[in-house]
């Protein structure tokens, strides 16, 4: 399903099973983060598990970072995973920037474990990592 598709910004959603794939490409910036989060706020039901494929974003501001976090907080407080199954570089800069390499894939094979919240495999990532005062900054307004 074709969410958005004029360019630079692409956001296509696939569902199988229990889980939901969202690959976005192109531009996530301060014009594009309130469709990423109008599509995203409310999962299908039945979701168990969010796989976020970010490999094609070719540029990620304050506000396009700032939604991958509420996606990945959302997640977590409403019970279901959130994988980020792939990276741009641009991506992985600007959430180390941000001291949120918690939320980047570290391994080929990490499989998430959405009832533990851990990657099992070849990394070990915890969903429920500290938060950084950097990463208070891409929260949304109105979100404690």
């Amino acid at each position: 399903m074709d969410v958005l598709s004029d360019q630079p910004f692409v956001l296509r959603m696939s569902s199988s099973g229990g889980n939901l794939r969202v690959t976005v490409a192109g531009d996530l910036d301060t014009f594009r983060a309130t469709k990423f989060r109008e599509v995203t706020a409310v999962p299908p039901d039945g979701v168990r598990l969010i796989e976020l494929d970010l490999a094609r974003v070719t540029f990620l501001d304050a506000a396009g970072a700032r939604e991958v976090v509420r996606l990945q907080r959302t997640a977590m407080r409403d019970g279901y995973g959130l994988v980020i199954t792939a990276a741009s570089d641009v991506v992985r800069a600007v959430l180390t920037a941000l001291d949120r390499e918690d939320l980047l894939p570290t391994g080929p094979t990490a499989l998430p474990s959405p009832a533990r919240g851990r990657w099992v495999g070849q990394a070990s990532w915890d969903m429920r990592a500290a938060e950084t005062p950097a990463a208070r900054w891409c929260r949304p307004l109105g979100d404690p």
